[in-house]
């Protein structure tokens, strides 16, 4: 696998965001902040292009601290999603409390939006949230055009990839 920061030369992934999940551990010691700086930096990309996401278990522990530190990163340009959001406990809470850019809506949603309802509305309605709240939203776990176009009709115009996941040489050839 190549360097994140040779994908910026290509012009398919120039603007591609690299999104890293935030495992409960290194979020509460005091130098969890100075190592996302040392990965930025030694990835030579942008800050604003290395979003970390945030789940409900990353954010046990001293829950002033991890926001202490998440709203230093944020002034560096560093973004944040939410993960899960409407499942367990990644609620509204987190969101009035922590410096977000994104609420990620939870993959179990959109698996079935396309024949319930219910799980369309909730998608739905995680998308006004983010709007009203000023948030970016994004719906994961989209594998068919009809859930594309389902969370399209929702108002949801940013998605992760449609499909599996793939490596990044195969989706851009490279």
């Amino acid at each position: 696998m190549r360097p994140a920061h040779s994908w910026r030369a290509e012009a398919r992934a120039a603007s591609l965001t690299i999104a890293f999940n935030v495992s409960p551990l290194p979020l509460q010691p005091p130098q969890f902040a100075e190592q996302v700086r040392q990965a930025i930096a030694r990835h030579g990309m942008p800050a604003a292009r290395l979003k970390r996401e945030l789940t409900a278990t990353t954010l046990q522990g001293d829950l002033q601290r991890a926001i202490a530190t998440l709203r230093t990163l944020k002034q560096e340009g560093v973004p944040f999603s939410l993960d899960d959001f409407g499942t367990g406990h990644a609620s509204l809470q987190y969101r009035k409390q922590l410096p977000l850019d994104q609420l990620k809506s939870d993959q179990t949603f959109v698996r079935d939006i396309v024949t319930d309802p219910n799980d369309k509305a909730i998608v739905a309605t995680i998308i006004a949230i983010a709007r009203h709240l000023g948030l970016d939203v994004i719906a994961e776990g989209v594998e068919s055009h009809e859930q594309l176009e389902a969370l399209r009709e929702c108002g949801c115009g940013r998605l992760p990839g449609l499909g599996k996941p793939v490596e990044p040489e195969r989706l851009f050839g490279i």
